[in-house]
């Protein structure tokens, strides 16, 4: 499953030689844009991981409670019970059981999910504030670079005081 994604992540996703970063922010927009693909391969690995072991504990469980009940009836019937309310009860609570667990068990997986969530949104948040912060480092470097041309200086300090032309 993994070389799937990574196959179709490589074809898919930007990389430093086809994502524009040059125009603001230079090096640093390269860094922080693999610093988000890092994190969020890392947080889809780590997804895929969640789910692979959620599949298999559930699998488990199935198997474990199935081989429990099939001793059930032997139980009941060695002891004269098999026809009895008994039985059915002794039925009805390994069926609820294994519902409960499994429950359980889809509450931690949907509990590690949403935690991988919160850090892939945190990621993105990280560099989109970095980008913004690349982008109003340029432009502010630019318009003072402009603000010592003659003729345009006055013009451009005057917008950046907030003021209009």
């Amino acid at each position: 499953m993994s070389a799937t994604y990574g196959g179709l992540g490589s074809k898919m996703a930007p990389s430093y030689n086809n994502t524009p970063t040059a125009t603001y922010g230079g090096f640093s927009a390269g860094q922080r844009f693999g610093d988000l693909q890092t994190a969020l391969a890392d947080t889809g690995y780590q997804r895929s991981d969640v789910q692979r072991s959620r599949a298999m504990s559930i699998d488990d469980l199935i198997r474990q409670f199935a081989d429990q009940r099939r001793r059930i009836p032997g139980q009941f019937n060695q002891r004269g019970m098999l026809d009895s309310g008994q039985y059915q009860r002794g039925m009805g609570r390994s069926f609820a059981d294994q519902v409960r667990q499994q429950g359980r068990l889809e509450m931690a997986a949907q509990a590690a999910l949403n935690s991988l969530a919160q850090r892939q949104f945190a990621a993105e948040q990280q560099y989109a504030v970095g980008r913004l912060q690349d982008a109003l480092g340029s432009a502010t470097s630019r318009a003072q670079t402009a603000s010592q041309v003659p003729g345009v200086g006055d013009r451009v300090a005057q917008l950046l005081s907030g003021g209009q032309i």
